[in-house]
């Protein structure tokens, strides 16, 4: 009769993540299918795996071997390399449904290769981590550059492009042209719905003497409707305080609609 089977498929021992039970050889000693970080699969028995023998499909060793050679352990471009493998190929790594997830992978030249991988990309620049110039695309040298964090932020999937005058820029890029914030140009194209001219060049008049008061003020934190329904709770006899915290403004601003100092055109 082989021994008592305790089910281990899930846990994890070094860089071994146990994923089937094979059976049991020999001495009734039970065998399991394991994945490495680096994405090999090898096979163990339990007894190795609970008392550290195996840790790894062997790949521990190779990089202790090659790091006696190269002494790069410790910089920025291994733990740059090392973090790239990880979040491709581990499922348990916080970043890996952003790129492992998405079926980013590292081609294989560099998966395995340190050396590689650093022949390639050079010497890390001062300020500059590794960045994928397509988004979607895989870790390899003809798609990897460094790149500075401003570069990086430029090339993101979530960036929302914006054309004006036949030019096409980021939201950055153009907030920056008209000296406002992000913040500021974002809310006027989506919570007070100006167009891109509108949002664009709001500015520009605003400097120019004209004033913008109430949901045309881009800065406001208030919307007609949101304005009507404290007037109509202030009418109501909701207090001051209450209606503050409720629409996430200052006293100050409940209390100038109340008496008439702000939103004068909004009636209920």
């Amino acid at each position: 009769m082989g021994a008592k089977l305790q089910d281990i498929i899930g846990n994890r021992y070094g860089r071994l993540t146990v994923i089937e039970h094979l059976g049991v050889r020999g001495r009734r000693v039970h065998y399991w299918k394991c994945q490495c970080d680096c994405g090999k699969n090898v096979e163990s028995s339990g007894d190795n795996l609970k008392k550290g023998n195996c840790k790894s499909c062997g790949c521990i060793s190779k990089e202790c071997d090659w790091n006696k050679t190269h002494s790069m352990s410790n910089t920025s471009e291994y733990k740059i390399w090392n973090s790239m493998k990880m979040r491709c190929i581990n499922s348990n790594s916080e970043s890996y449904s952003y790129y492992g997830g998405r079926g980013i992978k590292v081609c294989d030249r560099w998966i395995n290769s340190f050396e590689n991988f650093y022949e390639d990309m050079g010497k890390r620049p001062e300020g500059m981590s590794i960045d994928r110039i397509d988004v979607n695309g895989d870790y390899c040298p003809e798609n990897c550059r460094w790149a500075t964090m401003e570069e990086q932020s430029r090339n993101k999937r979530d960036n929302i492009h914006i054309e004006y005058k036949g030019q096409t820029k980021i939201l950055t890029d153009w907030a920056k042209e008209i000296n406002i914030s992000v913040q500021t140009l974002y809310a006027r194209l989506t919570k007070y719905g100006y167009s891109v001219e509108e949002a664009l060049n709001l500015k520009l008049n605003h400097n120019k003497g004209q004033n913008f008061s109430g949901d045309k003020n881009p800065m406001s934190k208030l919307t007609i409707n949101e304005v009507k329904q404290i007037k109509k709770l202030v009418l109501g006899g909701e207090k001051i305080v209450s209606l503050a915290k409720q629409f996430n403004v200052s006293n100050s601003v409940i209390s100038n609609i109340k008496n008439g100092h702000r939103w004068k055109t909004v009636e209920v």
